[in-house]
């Protein structure tokens, strides 16, 4: 940090993957504490300049403010605030948090799936024990590898704002509600379908963190996602009405850092979305499509495709796109 003015900080704001919500979000920083403010969602952080020095009282501030968008920005890499910390150290800490997530998620989530197919088979008598076992798992693996993700979810509903993690959220807490129901019932449970999203979230966001700083200055190739977003999510919560598993399909084909994804040498950002898209239509039209025996993998093959598109375009995030500028909202 310089001896005077001005000050900078940067917030890493996990979880932020539309545009025009950073450009919302850095125009209300930059009108309720006067400070000079930018914000790159690509890079997914937010950077504020100050002629006094920047305390906890002030990260604070911007932390209520960043809220109110459903985001929970992190600007610290121990418990305590240290304002020399530096965008680098943040963007490290985000990639080994997102690691240790990932990691702690498939040790406990591998053998709550193992169970959920085994136990049909293995199983005799009642379900109950099983489907405990299966559940105290995944519960497990949702409070350790996925707290963030949920937290920032419950942000975006109190805030009524459509995020990247409220799509990822209802997602878990639907699947999770039916999937517990069903334990108590002693019936085949859908837990299985909660393991996946966890599998699904975390390791987009394992991807994302590890490739973050190629992602720096390439906001401005980022198309805006919330409407898509929101139509997937409406369709698919719809279709789960009448259709359950189909419904969860089409919510967990969708990978819900769409636009994040999006930035790759593969396609135009558009274009990226298309198989997504696509995939989801297919899932929901599928009962009029094909007969009732090629039903029962739609879960599978929902995660199979979003587990491969989120490869795939890893694999090339934040790769030279002929024109690319530096830019920041």
């Amino acid at each position: 940090m310089p001896t005077s003015g001005p000050y900078r900080f940067t917030f890493m704001l996990d979880g932020l993957g539309d545009p025009l919500v950073a450009r919302d979000l850095t125009r209300h920083v930059h009108e309720t504490l006067g400070v000079a403010t930018r914000s790159d969602p690509a890079g997914m952080w937010l950077e504020i300049e100050s002629t006094a020095p920047i305390d906890e009282a002030l990260s604070d501030r911007v932390a209520e403010i960043t809220r109110r968008f459903g985001l929970e920005p992190r600007d610290r890499t121990s418990s305590s605030f240290i304002s020399s910390v530096t965008a680098e150290q943040l963007r490290q800490r985000m990639a080994y948090e997102w690691t240790s997530r990932w990691a702690t998620g498939l040790v406990f989530l591998l053998p709550a799936v193992v169970l959920h197919y085994l136990t049909p088979t293995l199983a005799q008598g009642s379900r109950l024990i099983p489907g405990m076992i299966e559940a105290t798992l995944v519960i497990w693996s949702l409070i350790a590898a996925c707290w963030p993700i949920v937290w920032q979810g419950f942000l975006a509903i109190r805030s009524r704002r459509l995020t990247p993690d409220l799509f990822s959220t209802a997602g878990l807490a639907v699947s999770l509600g039916a999937g517990l129901a069903m334990v108590v019932l002693a019936r085949e449970n859908t837990l299985h379908i909660t393991s996946y999203f966890i599998i699904a979230a975390t390791t987009q966001r394992l991807i994302i963190w590890r490739r973050a700083i190629r992602l720096d200055g390439n906001a401005h190739l980022m198309p805006p996602s919330r409407w898509l977003l929101g139509a997937v999510l409406i369709a698919g919560l719809s279709l789960a009405c009448f259709d359950f598993d189909g419904g969860l399909a089409v919510l967990l084909a969708m990978p819900a850092l769409i636009s994040l994804l999006s930035i790759n040498r593969v396609a135009h950002p558009f274009g990226a979305m298309i198989p997504a898209v696509l995939m989801c239509v297919l899932l929901g039209i599928a009962p009029a499509v094909f007969p009732e025996g090629y039903l029962s993998g739609r879960i599978e093959a929902a995660f199979g495709f979003n587990t491969l598109l989120t490869a795939v375009y890893g694999i090339f995030l934040g790769g030279s796109r002929l024109g690319a500028r530096t830019e920041s909202l």
